[in-house]
């Protein structure tokens, strides 16, 4: 009988992430974070409306990554796994919702506090072009801000792995904090050089891949996305075989209505190509 491997836990998973970087204890490991991420210099943060860790990975939490106060104003975390189409529509919702929250908190419409998204991506499409590090604001076409506070950064963290995977000691040296969110025990322990910010995640890390609870959570919440999956891919099919007898958009309107309570909008709408107004008609029905 072969020995499989058994699987580690890298904070490539969001989960991972949030069990080590959402420790009050661990607020200098974030803050290490959050300075190579934003290239500026941190010196105040605050856990605020996050997923915290309570103890019992099995309560239901936010859907929030990470928001937190700091010096530099309002700073939201996303850990994506993976590129999907919507990814971008989805998370500029959730910093949209963070900025008129906090620019409708005083009495006065205001710019006084920045609110600034990060977004560590994985699975981005490959382009010989895409930017290791893009900044995204409100502009016009001449450059111009329509606002000054308003701020995404995103990280192509595949492009930012081949630093690793090509031994550009250089690179890796400045980019560690971010680089060691993907790597294994055996990639971690091979690290020649280790400060106590790196010495500190892995301890961590280990210790959370050693807890039978946090193993156990995670092996449920990844079989539940892919029974989530498989569903969607025999949804997919189950409309393309209806759409055959029936007509491709009345197949379509057939495939939404079972879908309807189950899926998520966006889910129905990237299945069936039906825009959101109709979808809503058919929740009337």
């Amino acid at each position: 009988m072969i020995a499989t491997k058994e699987k580690f836990y890298t904070c490539k998973n969001d989960r991972a992430f949030k069990e080590i970087f959402l420790k009050e204890e661990n607020k200098e490991l974030l803050i290490k974070l959050l300075e190579v991420s934003l290239k500026t210099k941190i010196y105040k943060i605050k856990y605020e409306n996050v997923e915290r860790n309570t103890g019992n990975l099995n309560l239901k939490r936010k859907y929030f990554d990470v928001l937190l106060e700091t010096d530099k104003g309002k700073i939201g975390i996303e850990m994506n796994a993976r590129e999907t189409p919507y990814l971008h529509v989805r998370n500029l919702a959730y910093q949209c919702d963070a900025y008129l929250h906090y620019v409708k908190k005083g009495k006065e419409y205001t710019d006084d506090i920045d609110i600034l998204q990060l977004n560590l991506t994985y699975g981005m499409k490959p382009d010989e072009n895409r930017e290791l590090y893009s900044v995204y604001t409100v502009q016009n076409d001449k450059l111009k801000k329509y606002v000054n506070n308003f701020k995404i950064v995103e990280w192509d963290m595949d492009k930012l792995m081949e630093y690793w995977y090509h031994k550009d000691e250089e690179k890796i040296k400045e980019y560690m904090y971010l680089i060691m969110l993907d790597l294994d025990k055996e990639q971690l322990e091979s690290i020649e050089h280790k400060d106590k910010v790196v010495t500190k995640f892995m301890k961590d890390l280990y210790e959370i891949n050693d807890d039978p609870a946090f193993r156990l959570f995670l092996t449920e919440e990844e079989d539940q996305e892919m029974i989530h999956n498989t569903e969607l891919k025999l949804a997919r099919k189950e409309g393309e075989e209806h759409g055959q007898q029936l007509g491709e958009y009345q197949a379509k309107i057939d495939m939404a209505k079972k879908m309807l309570g189950k899926y998520s909008i966006e889910e129905i709408k990237n299945l069936t190509n039906l825009s959101e107004e109709e979808i809503g008609k058919l929740k009337g029905n």
